[in-house]
């Protein structure tokens, strides 16, 4: 077998089941002629089945609530088209839920220390285990199971169950919104350096945005954090490696 071979099997086998499903409401819904950057959700079919099982989707999420165990999915999906069409951003508040409207908002609470966070469902699954939603890497990070990876939680829907347009930055529940910016750079290398950086500090959360106008610069940034204490130890241990970083307000 050729190398070309092995690495497109290679590349099959670590498709998931969610990924999969996230293709076919796609083509059922009749979803690839809109574009994902408009940030539109696209609803898909009321029914659909994974792995033998039908799921029915909610008509109606009003006063829905759940508890059970949730879990995060990041890098490997970044970039990829979720089921409602949008394109999965792991530092924007989403989550995927097996039969919640897509376009809920929801509130999820982490059992264990009280912390919770608003997402907007835009994705399908989790469909492994008892896991009953599956958040965004700015979820877990916000709910402090990004280490972790799970957490016991209780989900409840806010208001209207339906969205209709880009909801992917719900409102801030408290200061956890805020990045610090450690840096800005002509040269996308000069940024990337700089993030290289920042995680031989053992820190993980660092992205690099493109900023806007007509110089554009290469923005990196460290977060989100779960509060401004956070925030506060973060700043602290990156001016002990002489790197400058100035709070911004998510």
């Amino acid at each position: 077998m050729t190398e070309r071979r092995r690495a497109v099997f290679a590349g099959r086998r670590v498709i998931t089941n969610a990924t999969l499903l996230a293709c076919v409401l796609l083509i059922v819904a009749g979803c690839a002629s809109q574009s994902p950057e408009s940030g539109r959700i696209q609803q898909g079919p009321s029914s659909y089945t994974v792995k033998g099982q039908t799921y029915r989707v909610r008509s109606d999420a009003t006063g829905f609530r759940q508890t059970g165990e949730a879990s995060w999915y990041g890098p490997g999906f970044d970039g990829r088209r979720t089921a409602s069409g949008q394109i999965y951003d792991m530092h924007k508040l989403t989550a995927a839920h097996k039969t919640l409207p897509l376009g809920s908002r929801v509130r999820v609470t982490n059992l264990s220390n009280d912390r919770h966070v608003d997402v907007l469902i835009n994705d399908r699954g989790p469909f492994h285990g008892n896991r009953v939603i599956d958040l965004s890497y700015a979820a877990a990070q916000r709910l402090g199971m990004r280490r972790r990876g799970r957490a016991r939680v209780r989900i409840s829907v806010l208001g209207a169950n339906r969205a209709d347009t880009d909801h992917t930055k719900p409102r801030a529940t408290s200061n956890a919104d805020n990045y610090l910016q450690a840096g800005a750079f002509d040269r996308r290398s000069h940024a990337v350096r700089q993030r290289r950086r920042i995680r031989s500090l053992g820190i993980d959360a660092v992205r690099i945005r493109r900023g806007t106008g007509p110089r554009a610069l290469y923005l990196v940034q460290v977060g989100p954090f779960a509060d401004t204490s956070s925030r506060r130890r973060v700043r602290q241990r990156l001016s002990t490696r002489d790197i400058t970083a100035v709070p911004l307000d998510g």
